[in-house]
């Protein structure tokens, strides 16, 4: 059977058989993804720091799926709340990346480079043929966005440390209180309309 898709006259049967492969891979990938992930439900004990101060307490298990660069997963997180702060959180989303998200970070990485690349609805098609993940325009939107405002803030930060003297960059000791930006436009595209009357322009 195999043999007789390989010698497909229309010439698609190596592709049929290496997309069939990938396919059958990436799920045995997923099976095993999800099987590591149990090892570990996220017990950190009977209570941990809120972070603000307090003792959250251990409340049980919480169940979240995850889509993955291997397709879905399903894992099991201990979940912790602070009657103080009067909020609960899962310290082993923290720890895998996924606390304010239900994508990977592999898979964010690939929605972010594909969402900026142009229209998001292309970025969806783009990821379904490439790589046989199936997204929503909107899920692809929404992470990529979320994605680019961290990294705005990031920057907006270290831009802040550096005008306020907090961090000292490398080069000039001193900081420049204005800057010029030269563009040369000789070479763009014109109309004879355009260089008519100019000398040295054809």
């Amino acid at each position: 059977m195999v043999t007789g898709l390989l010698q497909d006259p229309s010439g698609r049967g190596l592709e049929v058989a290496e997309l069939a492969i990938r396919t059958a891979m990436t799920k045995l990938g997923c099976s095993f993804l999800e099987q590591l992930l149990e090892f570990d439900q996220g017990y950190r004990g009977p209570r941990v720091n809120c972070g603000g101060g307090h003792e959250a307490k251990f409340c049980g298990y919480r169940e979240k799926t995850v889509d993955t660069v291997l397709g879905p997963v399903h894992l099991d997180r201990g979940y912790y709340h602070c009657p103080e702060c009067g909020h609960g959180f899962f310290p082993k989303d923290a720890e895998l990346g996924i606390a304010d998200s239900s994508l990977s970070p592999g898979l964010r990485r690939m929605a972010d480079r594909l969402g900026s690349q142009g229209p998001f609805a292309q970025g969806r098609r783009d990821l379904a043929e490439l790589a046989g993940i199936q997204l929503t325009t909107k899920r692809l939107e929404r992470s990529s966005e979320a994605d680019g405002e961290r990294v705005r803030a990031a920057i907006e930060q270290q831009a802040q440390a550096v005008l306020s003297g907090t961090v000292v960059t490398l080069g000039a000791k001193e900081l420049v209180d204005k800057l010029y930006i030269a563009i040369d436009g000789t070479g763009v595209p014109t109309v004879p309309a355009d260089t008519e009357g100019h000398q040295g322009k054809s």
